[in-house]
């Protein structure tokens, strides 16, 4: 066996040796402040969404025409493990999920595969569906989310101080993305009134000509002035509503009329409102902040607290505030006071224990040596990049009993060789020379033990990818430190200096005549002392106990075998009634309810349901605060939740509990409430899980027949709904909902010079609106939008009396009002 006497050279080099020692606490304790600090590792999410706009397209036709075409494209993408589509009226959603096996490295590279796909099949695309829109940014985590709330200002100043504010964080070093939720979009709405338009003989498409006309911005050249070259510019563009409203038009025998003789304009928000958001029931808006990686999250926090504070302030206005939603700085503080209590907590343990089995001077020795290891730990992680996460932090924890052990073998060869007579040098050198390579070995087993975690390319496996890594590292410095530290240490503690030179005076034969004139009493005492450490060092109780039990075992081997086995057996059989889950629920003041009414309902119903809905939760005592989020998940701002598809008919509440005690014990109630009262909707309360699969348990039917697949879900619904053990079972199959078909009457219509698409814009201005122009004031940007109504302000409430216009003005003969009946009816 190889020996290597690292205790003999750590004797001899000791000043080296502390020098190190101090190098490894100092550079520690300032990497731990430096070291970046996170609540989660840092991993990529494999999954990216694309979404393509198909407006006037049923579900079934953006099913066959753009869902299909797309799906072909992305199967033949390497390294996709899933694709998930979702085909509703005017769009196509379309989730693609890579293999958890397919390298961080390469997650980008197929990304941009992916586009490639999308731009060589756009080809084929029906000419009335828009480009796909490919978002890749899952990963993308905002810990830092806001909810801002105001005292009455306008959705536009609300703008404008959103804005502002995030320009200012957006220019914080560390500062990734800055995201907005719940802004509405302002709109200039153009009602034209339809009678008087048929009374003054204007038609629908000269007042988008001409409003386009008048707003478009025209280059008109340069003229040259002696030796200057003047730019040319035609004035008179719009500058407020007010503008618009004085647009002039042509009526009949060609009056002059201005556009607010047959229209209201107005101010107002785009409609359907996609999202809202509400805080404690006031309307709110989501600010949220997402840091660059590598950053120190718990530094950037306070970056961003204090540039916020400093704009409320001096820039923004009374009564805007900023009410903390999710704030990952807090929850990281929170874990690194709780790690550093359980570290404290750990060593205590661990010398308190080690004192009473192997003495007082052993267990602070090798606490000691454990301090240096952590410390040292922290220092090679900040060199390497690393990060202070829940795994790494963990991965402390978990390694405290292991590394002690290499310790505890040196300091108990250093006793029994100190018991046996051996001198100060040998007996704190020969049981390391001895044990340096099997310890070696022992530690390098441990590490390897470790080491597939490390090797597993699956999206699990990066995560705790740095439970190797600390361990690695560690385990290896506990072996280095227990072969040279420790002698050291034990050198100035276990042996004093007045028992050694008695023995080097005994065993020189130097005497003194002082020493000869000692009492004999005192000698024999002396001896007595010298002879208890010589004798042998396992005849004591606990040895002579564990001898007796080793020589039961040896002599009872058929015994000893079968009550192993039985152990065993034990353990498996109970293994089935330990609670199964890979990552457990994190503890968290916080749930979130999840909300979905069927497809087609209005965002109204689900507001007004939610808005219930919170009004009751605030009345548990527990709960502190409700955010409200209606048409979306609001942002990603933790990664162990799960993002849903956006939808006018979803919604979600963020309920913050006093503590997490008591989010746990409200999970059951609120759960029950929401099933009792409000059975038409699927209402889910979850936890923060990193395995943020919608559902534990599903069932996947696939096959041509879209019938025969909807009554496959039923039945298995209906299966599983029979378990008293599940709860909420659903399917992905949307209820059908009504449609207003309007039958084109091709005969009537060409007669009057209309087309399809004519009557299908004119049904746009009854309804939505027209987009027929762009209005900007400075760098605000509002679209104008045109719409038909029988008064101001009031919608036509029957789709029969909707007036239809052809986009080429018609012939003085054809300038007569017709109506979507006279079309259906061929009259």
């Amino acid at each position: 066996m190889i020996e290597i006497d690292f205790g003999r050279w750590a004797l001899k080099n000791n000043k080296f040796v502390f020098f190190l020692v101090a190098a490894l606490v100092i550079g520690g304790i300032f990497s731990y402040i430096e070291m970046s600090k996170l609540e989660d590792p840092e991993i990529k999410v494999k999954q990216a969404m694309v979404v393509t706009t198909y407006p006037g397209a049923s579900a079934h036709e953006v099913e066959l025409e753009v869902t299909e075409p797309l799906e072909l494209a992305l199967r033949s993408i390497k390294g996709v493990d899933n694709i998930n589509s979702r085909s509703m009226d005017d769009v196509s959603i379309i989730e693609v999920k890579l293999k958890h096996t397919v390298p961080d490295g390469e997650v980008e590279q197929t990304w941009d595969m992916l586009r490639r796909k999308i731009n060589d099949t756009k080809g084929s695309l029906p000419s009335g569906a828009n480009m796909p829109v490919v978002r890749d940014d899952f990963g993308d985590v905002f810990g830092m989310f806001y909810a801002i709330t105001n005292d009455g200002y306008s959705e536009r100043e609300m703008n404008k101080y959103i804005e502002l504010l995030k320009r200012e964080v957006q220019n914080i070093d560390g500062i990734a993305a800055v995201e907005v939720y719940g802004l509405q979009k302002e709109c200039i709405n153009i009602e034209l009134l339809q009678e008087k338009m048929a009374n003054l003989g204007v038609h629908p498409v000269e007042v988008i000509a001409t409003l386009n006309g008048q707003n478009e911005a025209t280059y008109s050249g340069y003229f040259l002035s002696g030796d200057h070259r003047i730019r040319v510019s035609v004035n008179d563009r719009y500058k407020n509503v007010d503008d618009i409203s004085q647009l002039l038009l042509q009526g009949h025998e060609k009056d002059q009329l201005r556009l607010s003789d047959i229209a209201s304009i107005t101010m107002g928000v785009e409609e359907p409102v996609r999202n809202e958001m509400f805080f404690d029931g006031q309307k709110a808006y989501g600010f949220a902040v997402a840091a660059l990686s590598g950053n120190d999250i718990t530094k950037l926090g306070k970056l961003v607290d204090d540039k916020m504070e400093q704009m409320k302030e001096t820039l923004l206005p009374t009564g805007i505030d900023f009410n903390k939603v999710f704030y990952q700085p807090e929850r990281v503080e929170d874990a690194l006071g709780d790690f550093l209590g359980n570290l404290m907590l750990s060593i205590a343990i661990v010398v308190v224990v080690l004192m009473f089995a192997m003495g007082f001077k052993s267990g602070v020795i090798i606490g000691t040596n454990l301090f240096v290891i952590v410390f040292g730990t922290f220092l090679v992680l900040n060199n390497f990049d690393g990060t202070l996460q829940r795994v790494s932090l963990g991965a402390f924890i978990l390694a405290m009993g292991m590394l002690v052990d290499n310790a505890i073998v040196i300091i108990d060869g250093i006793l029994v060789d100190k018991k046996r007579g051996l001198g100060r040098t040998a007996a704190l050198t020969s049981v390391g020379k001895r044990t340096a390579m099997p310890l070696l070995g022992a530690t390098l087993i441990a590490i390897l033990a470790f080491y597939p975690i490390f090797l597993s390319p699956d999206t699990a496996g990066v995560y705790v990818r740095d439970l190797f890594i600390v361990l690695a590292v560690s385990l290896m410095l506990s072996w280095i430190l227990s072969l040279t530290l420790v002698p050291i240490h034990a050198g100035f503690s276990l042996f004093s200096e007045r028992r050694i030179m008695y023995k080097l005076k005994n065993k020189r034969g130097k005497k003194s005549n002082s020493a000869k004139q000692e009492s004999s009493a005192e000698k024999e005492k002396e001896k007595e002392k010298i002879k208890e450490e010589e004798k042998d060092p396992f005849d004591t109780p606990s040895y002579r106990m564990l001898r007796k039990v080793l020589q039961w075992v040896l002599c009872h081997k058929t015994t000893s075998i079968a009550i192993a086995a039985l152990l065993v057996a034990a353990s498996l059989f109970s293994y089935q009634f330990l609670p199964q889950g890979f990552f457990p629920d994190m503890e968290y003041n916080q749930l979130y309810i999840e909300y979905k009414l069927p497809e087609g309902t209005k965002s109204e119903t689900v507001k007004k349901d939610l808005k219930l809905l919170s009004e009751h939760l605030m009345e548990i005592d527990d709960v502190t605060h409700i955010t409200t989020s209606i048409g979306a998940t609001p942002t990603r701002y933790n990664l162990v939740r799960s993002v849903a598809i956006p939808s006018m008919s979803y919604g979600e509440l963020i309920v913050d509990f006093k503590s997490p005690k008591a989010a746990v014990q409200s999970l059951e109630y609120i759960q029950n409430h929401l099933i009792e009262y409000y059975p038409q909707a699927y209402a889910r309360v979850k936890r923060y899980n990193l395995m943020y699969e919608k559902f534990p348990v599903a069932v996947e039917f696939t096959g041509p027949d879209p019938t025969v697949l909807r009554n496959l879900t039923g039945q298995a619904q209906e299966i599983m709904s029979k378990n008293s053990n599940t709860v909420l079972e659903t399917n992905d199959w949307e209820p059908k909902i009504p449609v207003v078909v309007v039958n084109y009457n091709q005969p009537a219509a060409r007669s009057l010079g209309l087309s399809r698409k004519d009557i299908a814009i004119s049904l746009l201005a009854a309804t939505e609106g027209i987009p027929t122009g762009v209005f900007y004031d400075g760098r605000d940007r509002f679209n104008i939008y045109m719409k038909t109504v029988q008064e101001p302000g009031s919608p036509l409430r029957d789709l029969n009396n909707a007036q239809v216009f052809g986009m080429v003005p018609p012939f003085e003969n054809l300038l007569n009002k017709e109506t979507i009946v006279g079309l259906m009816n061929g009259s």
